[in-house]
């Protein structure tokens, strides 16, 4: 329900689950609720800015140009405010990080550009069955009937927010669904205001990532891919045959991929055979080692 509407209440979850009678409390709901955040079967979800004119967001692949001290230098990565997101990565290259920044000079921190492209609109699946194993998963998306097509790579104008738009999208960016009011004691707004702003202006300009993972975000292992493909739009319907969520970057001229999974020569299966069959061109392969948001 939380995928279909962020911001759902406790009331209308309970109601849509049946718990309306004498003993089905809201406080259950509530609970379970916090247990499924507490266990990491998924997170808050958070807001992701499209890409306009002027805020779009560079993807980088880096590698350190000295082959030392490179944990330390994630590390700067991540602290550096103007950074969104960073992996440290095992692979050809060290470091895969986002920004809206203009200024960021990597050069100065020790890193050599090997890739840079425009992040398009991110993608986050959402299993459509979470009652399957990570095999099954595989077996699904191989049997998938795969069509030509690419994903489009839009970028959407000028953007149309004043200061309160944006002190309202970075209070509630890393949990859409925090209090109204306490976004509006930091924006220095009404309550009303804030839910006028981020209805009209907020979540038409932004993309809402929902996550789900049945067994815990811990259980699973990780893998991130770059990949050429002509088959990017059947790609992404097929990723949700597996039991948790995929991450999908398209970028100017590929996509990458956040796995996470429970084996890896499942993984290294389904490329080959993917490959075998020309769904994929060619592709990247890394171990995501730590990541940063």
């Amino acid at each position: 329900m939380i995928v279909e509407d962020s911001r759902a209440k406790i009331k209308d979850m309970s109601e849509a689950l049946g718990r309306t009678g004498r003993g089905q409390t809201r406080a259950s709901t509530c609970r379970q609720l916090k247990n499924m955040y507490e266990l990491k079967v998924s997170f808050k979800p958070r807001l992701l800015l499209k890409p306009f004119d002027g805020t779009e967001t560079t993807a980088y692949f880096c590698r350190k140009t000295e082959r030392k001290h490179l944990l330390q230098s994630f590390y700067e990565l991540y602290d550096d405010p103007r950074i969104d997101y960073v992996l440290y990565l095992s692979g050809s290259y060290d470091f895969f990080l986002t920004t809206r920044s203009h200024d960021l000079n990597l050069t100065n921190l020790g890193l050599e550009v090997t890739e840079k492209s425009l992040l398009y609109e991110r993608i986050y699946t959402i299993p459509d069955g979470w009652d399957r194993n990570f095999e099954q998963g595989v077996q699904n998306i191989l049997k998938y009937e795969f069509v030509d097509g690419n994903l489009p790579r839009v970028t959407y104008g000028n953007l149309d927010w004043d200061e309160v738009d944006w002190k309202i999208f970075f209070s509630l960016r890393n949990n859409v669904r925090k209090e109204f009011t306490f976004v509006g004691k930091d924006a220095g707004v009404f309550s009303m205001t804030v839910k006028r702003h981020f209805e009209k202006k907020i979540v038409p300009s932004c993309t809402i990532a929902n996550y789900f993972f049945p067994k815990g975000y811990d259980s699973y292992d990780k893998v991130f891919l770059k990949i050429n493909t002509n088959y990017e739009k059947s790609i992404v319907s097929a990723l949700r045959k597996l039991p948790c969520t995929s991450y999908i970057f398209p970028v100017e001229d590929s996509l990458l991929l956040c796995l996470f999974h429970e084996k890896m020569e499942l993984v290294l299966e389904l490329i080959r055979k993917m490959e075998e069959t020309d769904i994929l061109k060619d592709h990247l392969l890394f171990i995501p080692l730590i990541h940063g948001v």
